[in-house]
This record gives structure tokens, sequence and C-alpha cells, in this order.
């Protein structure tokens, strides 16, 4: 079974925080929720509407927690070590948002456990949704220029 991983991010290298079994708990409720109530109901295992989904983080009418939420499960997108508490209660409301049956919570806890460590050589943290493809796999120094933030990112929309 696959598995979502919560990545510390580093500028060198990234290493496993933890993990959550069952993948399927992670980002598809989530693309789930966001399709059948932003995209008519469109199915987002069609690659027609991927697009469609990914580009909901700039629709202002989807809340911001669920905003920052669909944001983490991007390539690339990291939450930054000062925005772990804001994160971590995104993830909270998402989790609630979507009736309890998603690893969102447990995320959420991991972003506080990873902010109370205080470990200054953090750049953030990311967001692998399965082990089948996990982008944070093989990171290395010369990639850390292509983050982005998540939290900046959604701060841009108003």
């Amino acid at each position: 079974m696959s598995r979502t991983t919560i990545w510390n991010i580093y500028k060198t290298k990234a290493t496993i925080h933890s993990e959550l079994s069952n993948a399927w708990l992670s980002a598809p409720p989530l693309w789930n929720f966001l399709c059948s109530t932003y995209l008519e109901g469109k199915n987002w295992l069609q690659e027609t509407y991927t697009s469609a989904l990914w580009d909901l983080w700039k629709n202002s009418n989807v809340p911001v927690f669920l905003r920052c939420s669909l944001l983490m499960t991007f390539d690339k997108g990291v939450v930054l070590v000062d925005d772990l508490p804001d994160a971590a209660e995104y993830c909270r409301h998402t989790h609630h948002f979507l009736g309890n049956n998603s690893h969102w919570n447990s995320i959420a806890e991991a972003l506080a456990d990873i902010w109370m460590l205080h470990d200054y050589r953090l750049f953030g943290v990311g967001l692998g949704c399965t082990s089948v493809s996990d982008p944070w796999w093989g990171y290395n120094k010369n990639q850390w220029k292509e983050l982005f933030s998540v939290i900046d990112s959604v701060n841009e929309i108003k």
C-alpha cells in the first residue's frame, strides 16, 4: 500500500519526518471534494480535468485553508518554517471540512511537531502524497531554488 510522506526540506537534502499509511487518505479526499464542489463533480482522475483542479488554488471563492492544502499536494510546494503554525491550522480545518476521513489532521500534527523542534537548518516541509511517485525522493541542493512557498502563494490571491 502506498504512503504519504512528510518531508523535512533543507537547502541540500530532504529527510523523512514521518509516513502515513494509505496515501488515498491525503490528496484524494481533498481533490474529490474540490472537484465535486467547484468543478461540477468532474473526476480528477480524468486528465482533461486535472488542470482545472490545479487552478483552484487561485480561486478566491475556495476557502484559503483548502487552497493551502491543495498547494501542499503540488510538486515543489513547501511550507516554510515560519509558516508551519498557519499551515497546521489550515490542515486541521481541511480535515474537519472533509468529514474527518483523511490524513489532514495527522499532517497538521506533524507540522506542529516540526515547528516545535526549532531546527534552524530547516528550509521548510514538503508533502509527498504517494510513495509511488514522491517528488522529494532524490531531492538535492541544485533543486531548492525551484521550490515555492505554499503560504506566500495563497496569500497573493485576494
